[in-house]
């Protein structure tokens, strides 16, 4: 696990290269604290450089950048790739090895059959840049789903690229002009979605794909090595095939590959089902006793605590926990917007950074169990869809007007919850306001992208908080840049099996393993998902729906596999997910603060319209509303610019 930048300018001097790629290494140094080195290209004044955490070979014969045995590329790399001594064993057993890296493996496969073919081998986590001396040409490449993270960009013939945007920040001639587009996109769903930015002409590369540079004639184009929508079969239910057990060994292989390392390894372990069952098979595949990690709240509504060391009792792991404490919770404001260095709001991020933290200290890698919900039909949204969606279609105008009509006030909706959780419409649903709100945001949707980006919206009214000439209609921006989505809706699959899928392509690599990355990484922990392993994504999907979810719940198949190791007594209940008090936060210890951040910061060089987000507040506070996502949304992208021009004086 490491941090990769890079750059090529040919307009500056060779002393000032070594000055700007210093300079860069420094802002992605915690990703790799053990070990830095660069290579400069003098002919185009090319830099490739890398930040090392060491996992698999400790030695200095893991170093990067890495040299292949023909001479012809040259490596920077981040990530692991878990079957690294399969592939060695298999095609590779005539080639001397120089260390015992996975880098190195993945290097002499590019040069026995070409990167294309190398792709379809390796079963990781992933992204690298990789020079060809041969065809002077510089790949920069992303693993499949979204894993690990890369950034690049391109403007007054300057290519630049990292793991974060911590490390192209730090280059002199850096243009740092906010993209008012990408604002829009946060304020609406509390994250950027790829292959947007913060920044005009710096892009998230996208999963699956490459992006390939000419320096001779400062080009470059992008392709698509792997797409999850084209590999989505819709199998029919065949009820001669066990899928269970099919899952269950195929999972075991992977969480097996995954422990392998030369550095203490450990699991998250929240209580739910999915980092319940990656602890489980780790438990019963590892000769040693597990670590396990988990945090706590004394709020006892989003508290699961108790329910992690009760599992972690009856799988005799090593476990530990952490509970929040007032002062983690009054600065986590300020060290969210460090840590996520472009405006990201999703709430889990505080109890994702603080339980990766407190593993740093005892582990350098930890399995976790994200990726199962997207995989596997998890979310409620998922079990909903499927029962409700078609018959929404159904619903004549004047009835979905009443409804909304109801929904939308506030006095009544409290009413509503206490009335559908006594008559039980759904056991393994907890019906709260925000499903209710989701509700009342989906039941006027044209279509189905339509329907799908309500759901996931985490302001409707995010178009108030702009001055009239900063505003984008974000549908148009989606429509314009991310047109899998598209290709998605047209697929003849059912709509639960589009909405998984839209997840997996939307909102798993720019939401869920961005917050994973960052948090984790800030530690200097590489943290591994099982669920999104190569073998375990292609089974995913191609498994019939009725194996993931029915109308009542989800991950059916997970929870089976699950039942072999523990009871279902134990970890059979209503999904609450990795939630946190925000609103008890907002409204009581993070108060003074919130106030300082909105009283005291720039709206302008946002495009931001302080007197309606102030309003906002002021009603917040006087109990008229209760959007405190929207406020946290705002108050992380104005502390997150405070940071900016902090760094920048």
């Amino acid at each position: 696990m490491c941090g990769i930048a890079g750059f090529l300018n040919k307009e500056i001097s060779s002393d000032q290269i070594h000055k700007e790629i210093t300079s860069m290494i420094s802002g992605i140094n915690h990703r790799g604290p053990d070990k830095n080195g660069y290579w400069i290209d003098s002919k185009y004044n090319l830099v490739l450089a890398n930040t090392r955490l060491a996992i698999q070979d400790l030695s200095e014969n893991g170093n990067q950048p890495m040299k292949s045995k023909s001479g012809r590329y040259l490596i920077v790399f981040n990530g692991e790739i878990y079957n690294f001594k399969k592939l060695k064993l298999e095609y590779l057993s005539n080639i001397k090895s120089i260390g015992n890296s996975d880098t190195e493996v993945f290097l002499d496969l590019i040069d026995k059959f070409g990167l294309m073919e190398s792709l379809k081998f390796v079963e990781g986590m992933f992204a690298f840049a990789l020079w060809d001396n041969f065809e002077q040409k510089l790949t920069l490449g992303r693993d499949r789903i979204g894993e690990k993270p890369l950034y690049f960009g391109y403007s007054s013939n300057k290519f630049v690229f990292s793991s974060e945007l911590k490390g192209i920040k730090k280059l002199s001639f850096f243009e740092n002009s906010v993209d008012l587009e990408s604002i829009n996109l946060y304020l609406k769903y509390s994250f950027i979605p790829a292959p947007k930015s913060i920044y005009k002409d710096i892009f998230k590369l996208e999963p699956g794909k490459l992006a390939i540079f000419n320096p001779k004639t400062n080009s470059f184009y992008q392709k698509r090595y792997w797409d999850g929508t084209k590999n989505y079969k819709g199998k029919k239910e065949n009820e001669n095939l066990d899928y269970t057990n099919q899952l269950e060994k195929i999972l075991t292989e992977e969480i097996s590959n995954q422990l392998i390392s030369d550095a203490p390894i450990g699991t998250f372990l929240s209580g739910g089902i999915d980092s319940t069952l990656v602890t489980a098979i780790a438990q019963s595949v590892s000769d040693k006793k597990i670590n396990t990690f988990t945090i706590g709240f004394e709020d006892k509504n989003f508290n699961e605590a108790h329910e992690a060391k009760n599992i972690s009792k009856i799988l005799g792991t090593n476990h530990h926990e952490h509970y929040i404490n007032n002062k983690e919770i009054i600065s986590s404001l300020e060290d969210m917007s460090k840590v996520y260095d472009e405006p990201f709001s999703d709430s889990s991020q505080i109890p994702t950074f603080l339980v990766s933290k407190n593993a740093s200290k005892k582990v350098k890698v930890i399995l976790s169990g994200d990726g199962g919900d997207e995989m596997f039909g998890g979310y409620n949204r998922h079990i909903l869809t499927n029962n409700y969606y078609s018959k929404l279609n159904l619903l004549p105008k004047f009835i979905r007007h009443a409804t909304k009509s109801v929904i939308s006030k506030d006095y009544l909706k409290i009413y509503l919850i206490k009335l559908i959780n006594i008559i039980k419409i759904n056991n393994k649903i907890n019906f709260n306001q925000k499903i209710l709100d989701k509700l009342n945001n989906v039941i006027n949707s044209k279509n189905f992208l339509d329907y799908y980006d309500k759901l996931i919206t985490v302001s409707d009214n995010y178009h108030k908080y702009f001055k009239k000439s900063s505003f984008f209609d974000s549908q148009a921006v989606l429509n314009k840049s991310y047109q899998n989505l598209t290709s998605v809706i047209n697929k003849k699959i059912s709509y639960t099996e589009k909405m998984i899928l839209l997840d997996i392509i939307f909102c798993l690599p720019s939401d869920i393993l961005c917050k994973v990355d960052r948090a984790s990484m800030a530690n200097s922990l590489e943290v591994r998902c099982p669920f999104l392993g190569k073998n375990i994504v292609d089974f995913a999907l191609k498994l019939p729906t009725q194996e993931k979810l029915n109308k009542n719940e989800g991950k059916l198949i997970l929870k089976k596999i699950l039942s072999k190791y523990i009871s279902p007594k134990v970890f059979d209940r209503p999904k609450s997910g990795f939630g946190v008090p925000l609103e008890i936060w907002i409204r009581g210890i993070m108060s003074k603060k919130i106030e300082e951040v909105l009283y005291n910061s720039d709206y302008d060089n946002l495009g931001l319209d302080k007197v309606n987000i102030q309003n906002l507040w002021k009603n917040f506070k006087n109990h008229k509303n209760n959007r405190y996502d929207e406020i946290w949304n705002i108050v992380s992208i104005l502390q997150w610019s405070n940071n900016l021009k902090i760094n920048e004086n």
